[in-house]
């Protein structure tokens, strides 16, 4: 929801400060979140580099940690969101 929040106000060029931001970080971190659970679910066979159904966790948890830093750091998409959308004074 926060990422069609997102595209939407910029389509319709309302001022949402912080929306992309938002997006990214919310489904960054559950993206992390959900593939350390599926990882600790099916342990151990997904735990090696095995081809199939846990093979494919296996690279989603080694994959989960790289969206948070891709596309600008968790720590700094934070500052931004509150900067933006809640208007604290700079961090960084």
């Amino acid at each position: 929801m926060l990422g069609l929040r997102s595209l939407w106000a910029t389509e319709e060029k309302q001022p949402i400060p912080g929306a992309g931001p938002m997006a990214k970080m919310f489904s960054s971190e559950k993206f992390l979140e959900d593939a350390n659970d599926l990882l600790e679910l099916t342990a151990p066979a997904s735990l090696s580099k095995r081809d199939g159904p846990a093979g494919f966790i296996n690279l989603s948890y080694r994959h989960a940690h790289g969206t948070t830093i891709y596309g600008g750091t968790s720590e700094v998409h934070r500052s931004m969101i509150a900067e933006r959308a809640l208007g604290l004074p700079r961090s960084r």
